[in-house]
């Protein structure tokens, strides 16, 4: 790979944090997240995360970021400051959810499926993405530390994370599709790449990064989490996602469309820390070319079909939130 792009963290030892040295100029800087295991984290509204990891760094001018935050049925919006947005949203949620344990949905979509089968089982859920709102952006450094804060402070019993594939897709690799940015031996980013390309590669990389930290974090505080993406994604190939699955222990659970009533050639791939989500594991019994595929196909509107098969079902949804929804 071109050295120019490929700014991805050097390989270290095996004790060391997976952090990236040196951040694109484009995105905002990081100086350091370093989770701690605490075995009892106190319900205190006025709990002093600066004891929990060290803090994050932004060279960026303050901005107003927002939350949109589920109890039970209700939606409530939180909007704060970013020079004081961590400790404001902090308090707020605990104020709100002092006796309740949250369930982190991070790229949720825009419909937000798996949110709201959490919800109808009374669970208490915070939905993030940017659909839902452009302050949802976990790219900026301020907005990943209220969400990191939130991780750390052990009030997060469940941190589910579908960053998009549409850059680690081998779709892409296939004649008729849109170009490839990245391949299996070139994580980094093709040779030859212009700037708005290298800014997608980039950018790709630290949504999928900063999703699996969250994840850890909300580990390191007792509770569980996964990361899912397609089976067949080159995410997969990272080695921030590979040291998570070793680190978390997790159970590595693929998931057919077709036991789901989906008539469509794909499964999800669902790395989880909780044990017991091994119990929703299929596969596709059907002879191949049974279901039809969608690679490099497009609707009337000119999108590819595929777009349309990133929304879980709901019967997987109900699934997922039965396995987890009793933490």
């Amino acid at each position: 790979a071109d050295p120019e792009l490929d700014w991805f963290p050097p390989e270290r030892g095996e004790d060391a944090c997976d952090i990236p040295e040196e951040l694109p100029p484009n995105l905002n800087s990081l100086s350091a997240t370093i989770p701690i295991r605490q075995s009892n984290v106190e319900e205190d509204p006025s709990l002093d995360f600066q004891s929990t990891f060290i803090s994050l760094d932004s060279q960026d001018p303050p901005v107003v970021s927002a939350a949109v935050t589920d109890t039970q049925s209700i939606q409530v919006p939180i909007s704060v400051p970013s020079s004081n947005a961590s400790q404001t949203l902090a308090s707020e949620i605990s104020s709100g959810m002092s006796n309740c344990h949250i369930f982190l949905d991070i790229c949720c979509g825009l419909t937000r499926p798996l949110s709201q089968a959490l919800l109808a089982k009374g669970c208490d859920v915070l939905s993030i993405d940017l659909l839902l709102d452009r302050s949802h952006d976990l790219l900026d450094a301020s907005i990943f530390e209220l969400v990191l804060k939130l991780t750390a402070s052990g009030k997060v019993s469940y941190c589910a994370a579908s960053p998009p594939c549409r850059d680690y897709s081998r779709l892409k690799l296939r004649p008729g599709g849109p170009p490839a940015l990245r391949t299996p031996t070139h994580l980094g980013g093709l040779p030859g790449l212009n700037c708005e390309q290298t800014l997608r590669v980039q950018e790709s990389y630290m949504l999928l990064f900063r999703s699996v930290q969250l994840i850890q974090v909300t580990c390191s505080a007792g509770g569980h989490g996964h990361l899912e993406q397609p089976l067949s994604a080159m995410s997969w190939e990272e080695r921030c996602v590979r040291n998570y699955i070793k680190e978390c222990s997790c159970a590595c659970v693929a998931v057919a469309a077709c036991h789901h009533g989906k008539d469509w050639a794909k499964s999800w791939l669902f790395a989880s820390s909780l044990s017991d989500f091994a119990q929703l594991a299929s596969k596709c019994d059907h002879p191949i070319g049974t279901h039809p595929s969608f690679a490099v196909k497009l609707d009337e509107h000119g999108n590819f079909l595929s777009r349309q098969t990133a929304a879980y079902p709901e019967s997987l949804c109900f699934s997922i939130a039965d396995c987890i929804g009793h933490f």
